[in-house]
């Protein structure tokens, strides 16, 4: 992402979508430099999900992931590597 977006943002972006089974999202890592484009970093985030009553399905993980990726591509201008 651009260096011009606040991690605030990101996560506000992420909650926005009040994804039940999304109980956590954590910044594991954050880089600038060598095959990074400058004025952007590399933001390393960590989600977990679980749902109240269930284990839950690889395609129900993957199906709400892929909306949290997509909008913060589409809104943020995030790169996904």
């Amino acid at each position: 992402v651009k260096d011009s977006v606040a991690l605030k943002q990101i996560l506000d972006d992420i909650s926005r979508h009040k994804i039940e089974t999304l109980k956590a999202t954590e910044l594991k890592d954050e880089y600038r430099g060598e095959g990074i484009q400058a004025g952007h970093r590399a933001l390393t985030l960590s989600f977990t999900y679980q749902a109240k009553n269930k284990t839950l399905t690889d395609e129900e993980v993957d199906k709400v992931h892929s909306l949290v990726v997509e909008s913060l591509i589409n809104r943020l201008g995030a790169i996904q590597r």
